[in-house]
């Protein structure tokens, strides 16, 4: 991938907190060069920096209209400002090395070296959306889709909503090569990110769509599935649990993932209220997934 290197630009904001945080940076991953998040522990908000090339800026205020008004999230100071001429994307990359998670191995387009054998090789870049395995929800996602497989759990039909990068459902898919696979973001970029990694990964099989969750008529018509991921935030996890219900099969499982532990009680209690049943959570850090049956 060339990148014009000639006007790299920075933004920089405060968030209210670290799970909104991580949310914008990984949005704005998609047309990023590098992001990152910090405590600024005299405001105790989260200060971001997001590094873009100027011609994405008109995207970066789309991106930002939405993070505000579709997700409720408030960028506080927000600035733009020019940066130095340097070779941006080369060094977040390198700054990426592959990654050995459960049963697959996530890496680069700048790796060069083979895969391990014994592992699911994803090639998944980490400027491009929302799941690189970089972040502790995304890995507590593959470590959980590791736990189900290697407890025999075969899916006929997994969805995963909110997909990002598409990582999750081609993580899926490499496990349950026969099951009828899902995967939907309401943002246009990572719908067109995830078919673009899905054809990289030889993985066109899955069906990507875009549109709002489970209001899009595709992903309902497409249901009830076996198997249902939510890599998202806590509060977007509560609000659907009725939707996420009615689409999952009787007996079926849901991975739910995006949530700091501090909210783990919350999000357990919503789906317990409506009859699933927590199986394992896996915590990293402070980010924990939760597996559930309903």
């Amino acid at each position: 991938m060339k990148i014009d290197t000639s006007s790299v630009l920075k933004f920089t904001a405060q968030i209210a907190s670290e799970e909104e945080a991580v949310f914008v940076c990984d949005l704005l991953s998609q047309i990023a060069l590098a992001t990152s998040q910090e405590k600024n522990k005299t405001t105790n908000t989260w200060f971001v920096e997001v590094l873009f090339e100027a011609y994405q800026e008109t995207k970066l205020t789309q991106f930002l209209k939405l993070i505000m008004e579709a997700f409720k999230i408030s960028i506080i100071v927000p600035e733009i400002k020019s940066l130095e001429q340097r070779d941006w994307l080369k060094e977040n990359q390198e700054s990426f090395p592959p990654l050995e998670i459960g049963n697959f191995y996530i890496y680069g387009s700048h790796i060069q070296s083979p895969s391990p054998g014994s592992l699911y090789p994803l090639k998944i870049d980490a400027a491009t959306a929302f799941g690189s395995g970089n972040h502790d929800s995304t890995k507590g996602c593959l470590l959980a889709l590791t736990s189900l497989y290697q407890d025999g759990y075969k899916p006929k039909s997994v969805l995963d909503v909110g997909c990002g990068s598409g990582i999750l459902a081609m993580a899926s898919a490499s496990l349950w090569d026969n099951a009828h696979l899902v995967a939907s973001d309401i943002d246009p970029e990572c719908v067109r990110v995830t078919v673009e990694n899905c054809k990289l990964n030889q993985l066109s099989s899955i069906k990507v769509i875009g549109g709002k969750g489970f209001e899009n008529k595709d992903i309902l018509q497409a249901a009830p599935y076996n198997l249902i991921i939510a890599n998202i935030l806590a509060n977007v996890l509560c609000d659907i649990v009725d939707d996420l219900g009615k689409a999952l099969v009787g007996g079926g499982i849901t991975i739910l993932s995006g949530i700091l532990d501090e909210h783990q009680d919350s999000v357990i209690k919503a789906y317990s209220d409506k009859g699933f049943l927590l199986k394992e959570t896996i915590q990293i850090n402070e980010w924990v997934t939760l597996i559930l049956k309903k």
